[in-house]
């Protein structure tokens, strides 16, 4: 039991110690939309659900292409 309630305190301890205010956002929003319209790294892709059978029988699966 003792060992328990020292490790509870240890963790909560050292998750106070990490918060540090210095990782939060940037409060001006117009850093926030510079960096949006800066680029994005996710791509679009199409996908489709298809329909295959074989001797297990039936099942769908999603598609996705370029």
């Amino acid at each position: 039991m003792k060992a328990i309630v020292l490790a509870a305190l240890a963790i909560i301890a050292f998750g106070l110690i990490a918060a540090s205010p210095t990782m939060a956002a940037p409060a001006n929003g117009n850093v926030i939309g510079r960096a949006l319209a800066a680029g994005s790294v996710v791509t679009e892709v199409a996908c489709r659900w298809r329909r295959s059978c074989g001797p297990r029988g039936c099942f769908s699966r999603r598609v996705c292409w370029r």
